[in-house]
């Protein structure tokens, strides 16, 4: 099989990466290359971004229908032929998990999986459990990474906690959500496409990177969208240095349609902090626009125009929510 051919589309906040994309290369492959749609995948590693590109692709091509346009984790469930319901190690199930062992009834399996793929857990045990994997390291190395000095968890006991999971997860037949990932390469599962779409690259964590290239390889031809300068999901595995490592003729945008000068000059600011980046070029759109900073809700004037609000965290927006209501 000839090596595959991949285009990279960088560019920072709002230069239309998604839709270069959709506008231009997914409309290459289907009306001049005429590819089938049924073997071209639009993937994700979040459902937000995965409902976001269905949306745009059904506005540009009404009644085209793709085989695969979903995120990592639902391919890799369809098609391993994982039923959720009965499969999945969660929720009611970890507490038959607990009794089977119960020398793990003090801990709180309780997680989620949040609309960006990344699976949430209340304890520290999990979490370095489920950053091993993403990150595919030893349990030590996570906790280094996680800056879990010592004390903070038994290593020893996180060790057999992960045995444990995963005799039980193959004496019963189920599958935790990083399984997904996982058991789709080890299977060797094949999808039969011409071309693969990837969007917002840089929150891929390494085991999801294996997956991706794992489907890449059986392809003619590669589109990766995305940029280092926005990785978020560091704390759950997330790399950006694979994006940034990677191979492939470069089509970057530069010009964005949402950030006003203001904030453009603000965010020039903080670029030359980040240690490890890919260098680009960024203009602002026309308008002026404003940067307040350290400013209180009440200076606000919330009754003119249209808003957003952004905060790290759901604790950050409580405020918010309080002063609004």
């Amino acid at each position: 099989m000839a090596a595959v051919i991949r285009k990279k589309i960088m560019g920072p906040p709002g230069t239309g990466k998604t839709h270069r994309l959709v506008h231009h290369y997914l409309n290459e492959e289907i009306n001049n290359l005429h590819t089938d749609p049924k073997r071209i995948a639009y993937v994700t590693f979040s459902k937000a971004a995965s409902l976001d590109g269905a949306k745009k692709i059904q506005e540009v091509f009404p009644g085209i229908e793709l085989l695969y346009n979903d995120t990592l984790h639902a391919i890799g469930s369809r098609e391993l032929g994982i039923n959720t319901k009965t499969q999945l190690l969660s929720e009611a199930k970890w507490q038959q998990f607990k009794n089977v062992y119960p020398a793990y009834s003090d801990i709180n399996f309780d997680s989620y999986v949040n609309d960006y793929g990344q699976t949430i857990t209340k304890n520290k045990n999990l979490e370095v459990i489920n950053f091993a994997r993403a990150k595919e390291i030893p349990l030590e190395e996570a906790c280094i990474q996680l800056k879990y000095h010592e004390g903070t968890v038994d290593i020893y006991r996180v060790q057999q906690l992960e045995h444990d999971i995963e005799y039980y997860k193959k004496k019963n037949n189920m599958v935790e959500f990083a399984d997904m990932i996982k058991l789709f390469v080890d299977k060797e599962k094949h999808l039969n496409l011409d071309a693969i779409f990837l969007d917002e690259a840089q929150d891929l964590n390494p085991s999801q990177w294996r997956m991706y290239f794992h489907i890449e390889a059986q392809c003619k031809r590669s589109y990766i969208a995305g940029d280092d300068d926005q990785t978020i999901y560091a704390f759950q595995g997330a790399d950006s240095k694979i994006f940034i490592n990677l191979p492939g003729e470069r089509d970057d945008q530069e010009k964005s349609y949402r950030v006003p000068k203001a904030v453009h000059r603000e965010a020039l600011k903080i670029l030359p902090h980040i240690s490890k980046r890919v260098s680009k070029k960024w203009y602002a759109k026309d308008e002026e626009g404003e940067f307040i900073s350290n400013s209180h809700l009440s200076n606000l004037d919330f009754t003119k125009g249209e808003w957003m609000i952004l905060a790290t965290t759901n604790k950050l927006l409580k405020e918010f929510s309080e002063h609004f209501y």
